[in-house]
């Protein structure tokens, strides 16, 4: 199945802890569970502005980036699980 995000929304599929992707990264307190890698399958073609053009998406398919779960959509495909948030509500970049 081909999912293709609309306008500022990106697919990430999570990194699971055994995974090693780029740098590592430690978020501590008790909602450390929410806070999380994914990498970037799908990005919409950016946010509509109120001038009727579009600001394009900084981030790009391939990227490894940092998100919190608690304002991303779970989408459930087969038997993998996928999320879909704002480039807005993501918090950052992982580079190596």
């Amino acid at each position: 199945m081909d999912i293709q995000p609309l306008f500022d929304n990106v697919l990430i599929k999570k990194i699971n802890k055994k995974q090693e992707v780029g740098a590592l990264l430690t978020v501590g307190g008790e909602n450390s569970e929410q806070v999380t890698r994914g990498v970037v399958l799908g990005v919409g073609n950016g946010k509509p502005l109120d001038d009727g053009s579009l600001r394009r998406p900084v981030i790009e398919k391939g990227m490894v980036v940092v998100f919190s779960q608690e304002y991303a959509a779970e989408v459930p495909v087969g038997d993998e699980k996928y999320y879909m948030i704002s480039e807005e509500r993501l918090f950052g970049i992982v580079k190596e």
